[in-house]
């Protein structure tokens, strides 16, 4: 009831500020002719309007004889026209909107600083300026970069995980990358980082403190960190692009188009992508929904239970194993029909044919210091399929009111096929997983006065899932009796509203509530089903400070959950407690700290595919077994303690500390059983768990030199109960990781890049230690022979040990040719020069390790021919 009467007081204060007078959006026109010191026209200068929260509003370009006009819209009292061109120095000045029609001649004056920078080479490759660190691109680049994720892994501070493509910067993940200011893709920027082309780019600006709404501005203490692209001045035009097309031997082929709109009212990245060659298409499988954001709210989601057969090895590229034939397409684009309405559309199609072998050497471990040893060979085949559309739509009411609503949807199509030769049996397995998602999303913004602005939120969504195994047992000519069809379906319905602002200048507050339903069905081959149903009604507060150097932010969330799980009803009352502290000092002269302690609490519930009480096949070897309870959720503690140093300004030094403990109540311990060669693993609600981790890294840049060295260590110590054969026992597992990388040029002719890996993991259960090391090491050398003629030859290999797979090198060559028109470049690249047949990769599990043979590609040759239009 309290409920309701919370969301009357909102919907009141929302009336009440939609009766309050609204100011008319007035129309201008301002003209005017660029000239320079001379008073000659200059051409192509371009002339960008912004309003009072600097937000583009409209721009255009000069003429051939330097004369321009505009037309725009704003609720603003002035404007600030910002001029610029190449070879100038950038103009900025503010204007009143008192007057409808304006006339206004502007000089521009040469930028002769550019010029000496250019000629000394002393540029300034990190500036700098309140929330804001721009990297200069061409300081880090040396000519090898594919695209913007190459790039962005030589920065100082940044990090990109190669598997998953999320991007950390400072330990703290970016919530999305701008390109020129617009987000064209949401949470799903990997289209840009393993896309776009990195010669396109000019700067490179971490935003600190990102909020995308206008409103909120100056009214909420952010924590979000977003990537702006900024492009080179040639690539801002109606219609820019590359066409990479090439073939080789054993009958490569591989065909890129990339295609950039830039135009006043339409901003747009375009890719189409198809090969043979192995080449990832990392893009595929978007998020449809901001899921960590949605669970946290209430809404819960399918989860797959089939494993799916892992591809290429870690430390390697894919084209080094796989055979692949695939496709990947995508249109990204912002349309502004008027100053008030905004679009935002992200289509893409992938599909792709892979076909994988490998061979397995397994050791399960058991008690009484045995082992149960596998020996295993596969042959893979998978062909997934995805379609995938978000569209967004932006729309201002008023000065002071917003309306937003989005809707996602995804379909996937995975086909698996296998054959797994075993020293036990012969078993084809065939895996078929449909995914199928909606979400849709409106919201409303208000800004009720100076101090404070109404959020409310309506969400609704959808998933479906079926997962279909099958398999065949060749030793015995038989259709095994394990196949199974899973199929889940989820409802989920929800509302929010909250109220954020500012009390005074030193304390914010942010008041939620909400409420949200999921529904769900989950059924084993139409022999069970388990209806499921949950139900989150919240109130959460924050309260945040600024006393000068000093951040401090405390709040809670109150729960109250019901749910409905085999027609018994439960519910549950629950506080989950917030708070951090932050401190940010400058040291010395030119060095900023920021310490920063958090504290969490929060209670997760198990979802239906984690309850159900039968045994479920994963693969041809693995079933697993549920033994939980629906109505007793899992308490997680997290206590992180974190440390930066920063020097953009002199020393371009970055070191990035931070030291994590997480403790799990009421948590699931492993039961391992063994069936033959069956691995049977029960999950039992019943242990606590806890984690301890660290991370050390160093990022030093040289400018006078343009080297850049990054250091990082990573420690990870995990405590949990481990069962084997009913012999049950604590299990420590314990992993390091040293990493060390250095970008160096050697002459003006000649870089260099290096980097050493050492990883270190140990198990110990029940005393009993199963340990082991390796190393990854990276040598590439890029020879400028001219301006036009470029050498890269790059060697890979990891060390093992003589028993546990010796050392595995693979060596990769290319050489690239770039005429002085600057519109071709070609370029030939010699895969897996060596031609070796296979790399031999180990793995520690809890309860098992494993020695992997990969199949190496033959060497071959491509030859590929880019063109930019």
């Amino acid at each position: 009831m309290k409920f309701f009467i919370y969301l009357g007081i909102f919907a009141f204060l929302t009336e009440h500020s939609l009766a309050q007078n609204i100011n008319k959006v007035n129309e201008f026109n301002i003209s005017g002719l660029i000239t320079n010191a001379e008073n000659q026209p200059i051409d192509f200068a371009q002339i960008i309007i912004k309003d009072q929260v600097k937000s583009v509003i409209a721009y255009s370009y000069t003429d051939s004889i330097g004369n321009y006009f505009l037309k725009y819209q704003t609720l603003s009292d002035s404007i600030t026209l910002d001029v610029s061109r190449i070879g100038y120095i950038e103009k900025s000045i503010r204007l009143s909107t008192k007057t409808a029609t304006m006339n206004l001649t502007l000089n521009l004056s040469p930028n002769n600083r550019l010029t000496e920078v250019v000629i000394t080479n002393n540029i300034n490759a990190i500036n700098s300026k309140n929330d804001t660190i721009t990297f200069l691109s061409k300081a880090f680049s040396d000519g090898t970069e594919t695209n913007v994720e190459d790039l962005l892994t030589k920065l100082p501070g940044l990090s990109v995980n190669k598997d998953t493509g999320k991007i950390k910067f400072q330990g703290r993940e970016i919530k999305t990358i701008l390109l020129d200011g617009d987000d064209l893709t949401g949470q799903n920027y990997k289209v840009l980082s393993k896309n776009l082309s990195a010669d396109w780019i000019q700067e490179i600006e971490i935003l600190k403190k990102f909020t995308n709404s206008r409103l909120l501005k100056g009214l909420i203490k952010s924590e979000d960190i977003a990537i702006n692209l900024k492009l080179k001045e040639n690539a801002k035009a109606p219609l820019f692009g590359n066409l990479l097309v090439g073939g080789g031997t054993t009958s490569k082929h591989t065909i890129k188009a990339e295609l950039l709109s830039y135009l006043k009212n339409l901003k747009r990245f375009s890719v189409i992508v198809g090969n043979n060659t192995g080449s990832d298409l990392e893009t595929y499988d978007m998020e449809t929904y901001s899921n960590s954001q949605l669970e946290y709210k209430g809404f819960l989601f399918a989860e797959q239970i089939l494993n799916e057969s892992p591809l290429a090895p870690p430390f390697f590229k894919n084209e080094n194993f796989t055979f692949q034939e695939g496709q990947f397409v995508s249109n990204v684009m912002v349309v502004k029909p008027t100053h008030k309405f905004n679009i935002r559309s992200f289509t893409s199609l992938y599909n792709n044919n892979l076909n994988f072998n490998s061979n397995d050497s397994l050791s399960y471990i058991l008690p009484n210091n045995k082992n149960l040893s596998i020996i295993q060979s596969q042959i893979l085949n998978q062909k997934p399929f995805e379609a995938f559309q978000d569209l967004k739509l932006d729309y201002t009411l008023s000065k002071n009111e917003e309306l937003t609503s989005a809707i996602k949807f995804k379909y996937s199509d995975k086909q698996f096929r296998s054959v797994n030769e075993t020293n036990y049996d012969s078993i084809r397995q065939k895996e078929a997983i449909i995914d199928q998602q909606f979400y849709g999303n409106i919201s409303y913004t208000n800004k009720l006065n100076s101090m404070w602005v109404l959020v409310a939120d309506f969400q609704i969504g959808r998933s479906h899932l079926d997962e279909h195994l099958n398999f065949y047992d060749f030793s015995k000519n038989i259709i095994s009796a394990n196949n199974q069809t899973i199929n889940q379906n989820y409802f989920n319905l929800g509302g929010m509203a909250n109220l954020i602002g500012k009390i005074n200048e030193t304390f914010y507050g942010n008041l939620l509530l909400g409420w949200a339903k999921t529904s769900s069905d989950f059924g084993v081959s139409k022999l069970y089903s388990n209806k499921y149903e949950y139900k989150n009604t919240f109130i959460e507060f924050n309260l945040k400070a600024d006393f000068k150097n000093i951040h401090f932010n405390t709040g809670a969330r109150f729960r109250s959950i019901n749910t409905i799980y085999n027609f018994q009803k439960y519910n549950n009352f629950l506080i989950e407690p917030q708070i951090s502290v932050s401190l940010k000092k400058r040291i010395l002269k030119y060095f900023t700290s920021e310490f920063k302690g958090i504290y969490n609490s929060e209670y997760v519930f198990f979802k239906p595919s984690s309850l159900f009480d039968k045994e479920l096949s994963t693969s041809f070897r693995s079933k697993i077994y549920y033994n939980t309870s629906a109505h007793i959720p899992t308490k997680n503690d997290f206590l992180i303690f974190s440390v930066n140093i920063s020097d953009n300004e002199k020393n371009y030094l970055t070191t990035h500390f931070e030291w994590g403990y997480e403790t799990n109540n009421n948590t699931l311990s492993n039961s391992i059983f063994y069936n033959n060669d069956i691995v049977i693993n029960e999950f039992i609600q019943n242990s606590n768990s806890n984690s301890l981790f660290t991370i050390y890294s160093i990022d030093k840049y040289f400018q006078k030199i343009h080297t850049s060295i990054k250091l990082s260590y990573k420690n990870q110590i995990s405590n949990s109960v481990l069962s084997i054969e009913n012999i049950s026992g604590s299990n420590r597992l314990r992993r390091d990781n040293f990493n060390i990388a250095a970008g160096l040029i050697l002459t003006k002719k000649i870089n260099l890049s290096l980097a050493f890996n050492n990883y270190n993991d140990e198990t110990n259960w029940l005393s009993r230690k199963t340990k082991f090391d390796f190393q990854n090491y990276l040598f590439k050398i890029i020879y400028n022979y001219s301006k036009a003629i470029m050498f890269n030859l790059a060697f890979q290999t990891t060390d093992f040990g003589k028993n546990l797979g010796g050392v595995n090198s693979i060596v990769e060559t290319n050489i690239k040719f770039k005429p002085k028109n600057g519109k071709w470049q070609f370029e030939g690249q010699l895969n897996n020069l060596t031609n070796l047949n296979l790399v031999k990769i180990s793995k520690l599990n809890p309860f098992f390790f494993t020695t992997t043979n990969y199949p190496l590609q033959p060497r071959f040759l491509l030859l590929t021919a880019k063109y930019r239009f």
